[in-house]
C-alpha cells in the first residue's frame, strides 16, 4: 500500500442507484437511495465506498381511533366466539358480570374474608384503604384535638375543677405513669369530658337519609328525605338539662349519662344508633390520657386576650 500523498476526501452525496459509481472491481455496492461517504485514497490506486447507516428510520405505525376500536371489538368478539371462556379477573369479564376488581391489599384480614366468602368481591382494595385512612385521620385526630382544647379552655375558666382533676390524678397515679386500670377509676376526669362534649360537641349536626317512607306521629316522611339532627340545640335545651344548661357543671353527669338526660335520647356527641362512632371508647381513652399528662406537668390559665367565638370548620373550633 502506498502512503505517499495520502489525501482523504469525504463527500456526502445521494446515490440513486449503484450504477452511478464508477465501475471498479474493488468498489463495494451501495444500496439505492442510501447516503454514503466516499473515501478516495490518493496514490493508492484503490477506490473504497464506505456505506453509512441510514439516517431515515421507519416510524412505527400508529393505530388510529377507528383501528383501535375495531381491534378491541375484534378481541371481545373472538372471546365470545370461543364459548365465553373469560379469565377470572379479566377486565372484560368484570365489565360483563359487574364483578369488583381483585383486592390489591395483602393482609391477613383480607385473605381470611376472601376465603370465607369464596369470592374476590369481598376484601379491601387499595383505594378503599386510602379512604379509610383519611376518615381515621379526620374523625380520629381532629375531633379529639378539639375536645382537649375546649377542655383546657373550660378548666382555665373554672380553676376549681382544674384543681379537683389534678388532685384526683395525683391520688390515683402519684408519680408513676398512667395505666389502663387507673384510667377507669378517674370519675372527675370522666364527668368533665362529658360536660365539655355537651357544651361543645365536635360535630354540631348529624345528617341522615330515610330509605323508606316513615311516619313519626302525624308527620309522614317520604323515602329519600334528608334529616338534619342539630346536636347543639339538643345539648342546650333547658327542658332537658334544666336552667343551668349554659353553665359548665360536670356534676350533672355524676350519676351517669342516662340520669343526666332523664332517660331521653338527647346526648349525641358520638352520634347514635347503628352508625354510632366506632372510635368512641378509644377517643375517650385517648383524651383522658392526654389530659392526665397535661395536668401532671402544667397548671394553666386563660389569656386575657382570648375572645370566645366558637365557629365551625367541619368540626367546632374555639
Amino acid at each position: 500500500m502506498c502512503y505517499v500523498n495520502n489525501l482523504i476526501i469525504r463527500l456526502s452525496l445521494k446515490i440513486s442507484r449503484p450504477g452511478n459509481l464508477p465501475p471498479d472491481g474493488k468498489t463495494r455496492s451501495v444500496p439505492a437511495g442510501s447516503r454514503c461517504d466516499i473515501a478516495v485514497l490518493a496514490g493508492c490506486g484503490e477506490r473504497t465506498v464506505v456505506t453509512a447507516a441510514k439516517r431515515s428510520k421507519k416510524r412505527p405505525k400508529l393505530l388510529t381511533r377507528d383501528r383501535d376500536r375495531k381491534s378491541s371489538q375484534k378481541t371481545e368478539s373472538e372471546v365470545t366466539e370461543t364459548g365465553g371462556c373469560l379469565k377470572k379477573n379479566s377486565p372484560t369479564r368484570r365489565r360483563r358480570t359487574g364483578e369488583r376488581p381483585p383486592p390489591e391489599v395483602n393482609s391477613d384480614s383480607n385473605d381470611k374474608e376472601i376465603k370465607q366468602q369464596e369470592s374476590t368481591n369481598f376484601g379491601l382494595r387499595i383505594d378503599e384503604v386510602i379512604e379509610d385512612c383519611k376518615l381515621f385521620y379526620i374523625a380520629g385526630q381532629e375531633t379529639t384535638t378539639n375536645l382537649l382544647v375546649w377542655t383546657m379552655i373550660l378548666l382555665e375558666q373554672h380553676t376549681n375543677w382544674q384543681d379537683c382533676a389534678r388532685d384526683e390524678v395525683s391520688k390515683e397515679f402519684g408519680g408513676r405513669k398512667p395505666d389502663i386500670d387507673g384510667l377507669s377509676h378517674l370519675k372527675i376526669i370522666s364527668i368533665i369530658l362529658h360536660e365539655v362534649l355537651r357544651l361543645y360537641p365536635p360535630i354540631v349536626a348529624l345528617e341522615r337519609m330515610i330509605h323508606e317512607e316513615t311516619k313519626i306521629g302525624n308527620l309522614i316522611l317520604p323515602s329519600g328525605s334528608q334529616l338534619l339532627l342539630h346536636v347543639m340545640m339538643l345539648h342546650h335545651d333547658a327542658k332537658i338539662w334544666r336552667d343551668d344548661v349554659n353553665e359548665f357543671n360536670p356534676e350533672r353527669f355524676a350519676e351517669g349519662v342516662s340520669k343526666a338526660t332523664n332517660g331521653q335520647a338527647s346526648y349525641f356527641p358520638f352520634g347514635g344508633g347503628p352508625r354510632i362512632c366506632v372510635g368512641q371508647a378509644f377517643a375517650m381513652l385517648e383524651a383522658k390520657l392526654a389530659l392526665i399528662m397535661i395536668l401532671c406537668r402544667f397548671s394553666f390559665k386563660l389569656s386575657p386576650s382570648y375572645s370566645h367565638a366558637p365557629h365551625t370548620i367541619i368540626t367546632l373550633q374555639p
